[in-house]
């Protein structure tokens, strides 16, 4: 496992960032079990997948909130929400505003940027 192997499957996911893609998607991309993704990633970047797609999903329809005149509907459709209900519920889960008041308020947010892994490991002096 090294930097390049995880942000092959950083950007695999931002990729396909508007896609359903699940973990079979990346299991047959790279040729690793999914248990084996899902321990790896979380070893190194401290959260799942799932949370790391959810968040960034979120933080881009947020961006789209705030930059477009996008039908909420199509907002939530473009990041793979299959209903309405389930987008606004985990958007305001989020920020703590529906999409809507959201849209209106325009409030301040924190980025949530693509990952950037860079892994160095120093030291390991065998001498005595």
């Amino acid at each position: 496992m090294n930097n390049s192997f995880i942000m092959e499957i950083v950007n695999f996911i931002e990729d396909n960032i508007y896609k359903d893609f699940s973990l079979d998607n990346l299991e047959n991309k790279f040729g690793i079990s999914k248990s084996f993704l899902i321990k790896a990633f979380h070893v190194i970047t401290t959260i799942t997948i799932f949370e790391y797609v959810r968040n960034r999903r979120l933080y881009l329809a947020a961006l789209d909130l705030i930059n477009t005149d996008d039908k909420i509907i199509d907002i939530s459709t473009r990041y793979v929400y299959e209903r309405p209900e389930c987008f606004t519920r985990a958007f305001k889960r989020r920020y703590g505003y529906t999409p809507l008041d959201f849209r209106n308020i325009k409030p301040a947010i924190s980025k949530y940027n693509r990952f950037i892994v860079n892994i160095n490991i120093l030291g390991g002096d065998w001498s005595e």
